[in-house]
């Protein structure tokens, strides 16, 4: 796509980042999809969706920020999941997963009745309380 068509439109940096995440969410073995090439596709999702709300002005008509962050909540939780899957290091999956909870709360505040919203601010709590029931295993175990 023109340079000049990616850097202006909210809407196509958008779809782009969808489908680098639907892309990263095929089956490894079925489509040859590798855990490389599926971490790569969800930080271009960051990095578009960031790039949407940074740098293109929000007119009528074009992507809501509402959208956009709710998106990259969800891209950051599958980046999380790659990662991990990967074997990363925990504190990079949790920085990740605090991108997640920031970009959940932006969007809540934006519209906490949205179904879609509602649904990923779910999705958060239900990850922060598997996050936080692992740890204290992990720390009861030690002890």
């Amino acid at each position: 796509m023109p340079k000049s068509l990616r850097d202006t439109s909210r809407l196509f940096r958008h779809h782009t980042a969808v489908s680098c995440r639907r892309i990263a969410k095929l089956d490894s073995k079925l489509y040859e999809v590798t855990d490389d090439e599926k971490i790569r596709l969800l930080n271009d999702a960051v990095r578009d969706i960031n790039y949407a709300l940074t740098h293109i002005e929000y007119s009528p008509g074009s992507e809501s920020n509402l959208n956009l962050l709710n998106s990259l909540a969800n891209a950051y939780f599958d980046l999380a999941e790659a990662e991990a899957a990967r074997g990363a290091k925990p504190e990079l999956i949790a920085e990740i997963r605090r991108l997640a909870n920031d970009a959940t709360r932006r969007a809540y505040e934006e519209n906490p009745t949205n179904s879609f919203v509602v649904e990923t601010y779910v999705k958060n709590l239900l990850q922060s309380a598997r996050v936080l029931r692992r740890w204290r295993l992990s720390s009861a175990l030690r002890h």
